[in-house]
């Protein structure tokens, strides 16, 4: 939506001022918004057919079974083919490459963000446990790469000011 709005606010200059205007839901807008949101449809059809697709992307959300979403994404892929809006078109292709996750999400309401943080986690304790070097490990460390710890010493042997020990 907001590659859409770039792309008309170059030519326009009165959408100056109005990124979130595009950006937030419907339900979030302010009166003054709402009107002004209504304005920019009627005089920029391609900024409201854009719009539309994206408050229509939303409902997808609230659908009760993978049946119903299944048809529903299907539909709204149709109307952004039909549309032609480049940005949405690009979107497009990665809907349809993430297809599955996305029908599964509506069918179970979860991500599977929280099982790769665990695998990230997990991966990365084991090498930590196992001594190997964050610089050595392999491309699935979800750490960024770490200096080499101090080695731990047993407190009366940390050296002081005055000497070995307190």
């Amino acid at each position: 939506m907001n590659q859409v709005r770039i792309s008309e606010r170059k030519e326009h200059d009165a959408l100056k001022g109005h990124k979130y205007t595009f950006l937030r839901n419907r339900e979030n807008l302010t009166n003054k918004q709402e009107v002004s949101l209504a304005e920019m449809i009627d005089l920029y059809p391609t900024l409201g057919q854009a719009y539309r697709l994206k408050e229509l992307f939303n409902d997808l959300w609230s659908m009760p079974d993978k049946v119903s979403a299944e048809a529903f994404l299907k539909q709204w892929c149709e109307e952004v083919e039909k549309s032609k809006i480049s940005a949405f078109m690009k979107f497009l292709k990665t809907v349809r490459s993430h297809w599955s996750g996305i029908i599964h999400f509506v069918e179970t309401k979860i991500t599977n963000g929280i099982l790769e943080g665990i695998i990230g986690e997990s991966l990365f304790l084991r090498k930590l446990v196992l001594g190997i070097p964050a610089q050595a490990s392999s491309k699935n460390l979800t750490r960024p790469l770490m200096p080499p710890a101090a080695p731990i010493r047993p407190r009366h042997l940390v050296p002081t000011q005055q000497g070995v020990g307190t």
